[in-house]
């Protein structure tokens, strides 16, 4: 689904025509917000279901300037990253996936970074799985949930508060996406805990003027 896709299918679930006096800008900043809002849901329950799916060894690497605490990059707007749920901490790419270093007995976990204990250095790179927000959906940016058709939540979600929300309630149609989305969230969660369990649910992207590597 394409972010042009997702725009009509916004509009059609809302009844709203595709010239409209809402700008397709505004649309897709609330297009944008409802991904970051399924992002933040799913990965309450599971988050190794949006790990990045790159290469094992073109995983992102933490930043240091001590060898002592690292970070994990900033954002687009210079705001450091700050993974979703648990994130898993490599030494070596070969120690993936089921020996990463361990929460408070190899490091402390300090949100924007980690700082490894009794005041160790690592000389190393140090990799990492984990979920961070992907590029804001825009005319330029698709949608990113695999497979494709998931794309649909976002659309519902971002309908559902549109229709909810300013001087344009609309309980009737309130109702129905709460329906929709009471059926289809279901669904893609326990797709995506079935076959995406060790990640691959978020399409690749790169964080652009971001210091980390490819996500």
């Amino acid at each position: 689904m394409t972010s042009a896709e997702q725009l009509a299918l916004f509009n059609e679930l809302t009844g709203r025509k595709a010239t409209d006096v809402i700008t397709d800008a505004t649309k897709y900043s609330w297009l944008a917000a409802a991904e970051r809002y399924v992002i933040a849901m799913v990965t309450s329950m599971k988050p190794s279901i949006f790990y990045q799916k790159v290469g094992t060894t073109s995983l992102p690497q933490l930043l240091t300037a001590d060898n002592n605490v690292f970070t994990f990059g900033v954002d687009v707007d210079d705001n450091p990253l700050v993974p979703y749920g648990h994130t898993q901490i490599y030494r070596n790419v070969r120690d993936v996936p089921d020996r990463p270093l361990i929460v408070n007995v190899d490091y402390l976990d300090e949100g924007t970074q980690i700082r490894l204990v009794r005041n160790r250095h690592h000389t190393g790179p140090l990799y990492w799985r984990g979920v961070v927000d992907p590029p804001p959906i825009s005319s330029e940016e698709n949608p990113h949930f695999v497979p494709s058709q998931a794309n649909e939540l976002t659309a519902i979600r971002a309908a559902q508060r549109f229709a909810a929300g300013g001087n344009i309630r609309n309980p009737a149609l309130v109702g129905e996406l709460r329906t929709q989305w009471a059926e289809r969230y279901p669904y893609w969660c326990l797709l995506w805990k079935k076959q995406f369990s060790a990640g691959g649910a978020l399409t690749s992207f790169s964080l652009i003027d971001a210091v980390t590597p490819l996500l």
